[in-house]
C-alpha cells in the first residue's frame, strides 16, 4: 500500500522527480524516504479527501427535487446537482437524507422545539451520514 506525503518545506527529490512545497507524492512499500524528512518538517503524511461518486455514462443517479422527493437521473452532463452535493449513488441514501431535510425543517418551522424531535433528528443524520460514507467507501 502506498503513503502519501505532502511538501511543506523547500524542494524535495524523490525517484529522480522534483517536487515542490505543497506538492504531494506517493511512496511505495519497497521506497526508503529520508525519516529526516519527516522529523525536520520538510514532508508530512497526506490523506487526499475521498472524491464523491460520479455517474457514468447512462448510469442513474439520484437526487431530491425542491419538495424532499427522491428522484432518479441519467444525466452524465448534470453539474447543478453534482455541484449542490444533491448527487446520490443509491436510492436508500437519497432516502435518507430526505428524511434529514425534513426533519430539520420541521424544527425549524415548529415554535416549540422539542426534545424528541431533536433525537429523531439526530438519529436521521447519523443514519444519511453513514449512508453516504459508505457510497464514498464502495469506490
Amino acid at each position: 500500500m502506498t503513503k502519501q506525503y505532502k511538501v511543506l518545506k523547500e524542494c524535495v527529490i524523490f525517484n529522480g522527480n522534483h517536487y515542490n512545497v505543497g506538492d504531494n507524492f506517493e511512496v511505495n512499500p519497497g521506497d526508503n524516504i529520508h525519516s529526516a524528512w519527516v522529523e525536520y518538517g520538510f514532508i508530512e503524511p497526506y490523506t487526499p479527501e475521498p472524491k464523491h461518486w460520479r455517474a457514468g455514462f447512462n448510469e442513474e443517479f439520484f437526487y431530491l427535487d425542491e419538495f424532499c422527493e427522491v428522484c432518479a437521473l441519467k444525466d452524465p452532463y448534470d453539474n447543478c446537482h453534482y455541484d449542490l452535493g444533491n448527487y446520490f449513488k443509491s436510492q436508500v441514501t437519497a432516502e435518507l437524507v430526505a428524511k434529514a431535510r425534513k426533519l430539520l425543517f420541521e424544527l425549524l418551522h415548529d415554535t416549540e422545539i422539542k426534545y424528541m424531535k431533536y433525537t429523531e433528528l439526530e438519529r436521521a443524520i447519523k443514519e444519511a451520514r453513514k449512508a453516504v460514507l459508505e457510497d464514498y467507501s464502495n469506490e
